[in-house]
């Protein structure tokens, strides 16, 4: 493979890694903006009571918050995690969920410290690299042409 080949794999696998490890997620307060992406965390009562909707032994899922009730959430389902961690992504399909079922709901933001990390860590990993393949067009220092080549066939 060539070095562009490398360097475009390393670049995807930073980029994705890095968008990941942006956001955090934090409880709730009253006061959201429209339509967050929220995870909601479900108690066994709403394990049993989704499960139609949502498939069996569903520990949470993520979405966009739709819609609010005094007594209950109108998501629109981006993915679902189960209580053996596999994940499945959905296209957004609307399930309603009573605060009964709910035992935490949470807004993914932007988390700066997280953020500040990934930028760091990518830049230093970029720096490193060019340096060390010498990418810069700075020579070794030495200006000392070295022996000539023995002559072949001889």
């Amino acid at each position: 493979m060539a070095v562009s080949t490398y360097l475009r794999i390393g670049a995807a696998v930073l980029v994705a890694n890095g968008l990941s490890a942006c956001y955090e997620y934090a409880p709730m307060q009253r006061s959201t903006t429209t339509n967050p992406r929220i995870e909601i965390l479900l108690t066994d009562r709403g394990r049993v009571d989704l499960m139609p909707q949502l498939g069996q032994g569903v520990l949470s899922f993520e979405g966009t918050l739709d819609g609010r009730q005094d007594s209950s959430y109108v998501v629109r389902v981006a993915e679902v995690t189960y209580i053996n961690r596999q994940t499945n992504r959905w296209s957004g399909e609307a399930i309603t969920v009573t605060q009964e079922s709910v035992r935490d709901i949470r807004v993914r933001r932007l988390s700066r410290a997280r953020t500040f990390v990934v930028v760091a860590t990518s830049v230093g990993a970029g720096v490193a690299f060019i340096l060390s393949r010498g990418l810069l067009g700075f020579g070794s220092g030495s200006s000392d042409p070295g022996q000539p080549p023995p002559p072949q066939g001889q």
